[in-house]
């Protein structure tokens, strides 16, 4: 399933779609950053504050491992990164039309050898976009 013109035929076609669908999540992602909100004031005490963008991730994986019992180590076990950049792969070209490859790191510019240069294109723009992955 590709993203075709007629789809989002104008901005306020657009910009409609993803006001509707802010309505539909809006009382679930509440719901949820209310509860790492406060997983994370236990675990700190309440001098732990409010919930920080840069503090999702973390307590994010710290509550499913503490409260449901979710090992990440054994979840990740199915997805290598290999499989992961593959799976990009299809759903960039499938939903976007957009070529995902890898390209050579330039001298310096990584801090460790692993990590991984993609490179993003769609056919008919002139710029592509690179992302790194670690």
């Amino acid at each position: 399933l590709a993203v075709k013109p007629n789809m989002a035929s104008s901005p306020k076609v657009v910009m409609s779609f993803l006001l509707e669908m802010s309505k539909m999540v809006q009382a679930k992602s509440t719901e949820e950053l209310n509860l790492l909100t406060k997983f994370k004031r236990e675990k700190c005490g309440h001098s732990g504050g409010d919930l920080r963008p840069w503090d999702e991730a973390y307590y994010t994986t710290l509550m499913k491992s503490s409260v449901y019992k979710l090992d990440s180590s054994v979840v990740s076990s199915y997805f290598s990164l290999s499989n992961c950049i593959e799976g990009l792969k299809v759903l960039v070209k499938s939903l976007f039309g957009v070529t995902c490859h890898r390209i050579p790191l330039a001298p310096g510019e990584s801090w460790d050898p692993q990590v991984l240069k993609l490179c993003l294109h769609h056919p008919e723009e002139v710029f592509s976009v690179e992302i790194f992955v670690t």
